[in-house]
């Protein structure tokens, strides 16, 4: 299986992990709609092509990552799980 991103008919990546995800979208919205192509990311099979599963709406993504907030920082500690300070 593979993932394949073509928000223009004339424009496609494959290699997914490089692009922002919010950018096929953006780009899609953003191309002519005679030159549009797919505003989401479709998964490619030897059998089969189909759409990738809609993401969830900012809202419910925000109300997520809201109710987990983040650890406090310890800015005294000396061992801290980032190379830079």
């Amino acid at each position: 299986m593979r993932a394949v991103a073509a928000p223009m008919r004339t424009r496609a990546w494959f290699d997914l992990s490089r692009i922002d995800p919010a950018y096929v979208g953006a780009a899609a919205t953003a191309t002519e709609p005679e030159q549009r192509g797919i505003g989401r990311p479709l998964l490619v099979t030897v059998d089969e092509v189909g759409l990738a599963p809609a993401r969830e709406r900012v809202v419910d993504l925000a109300r997520a990552a809201l109710a987990d907030p983040a650890a406090p920082i310890d800015l005294t500690a000396t061992e801290r799980d980032v190379r830079w300070r």
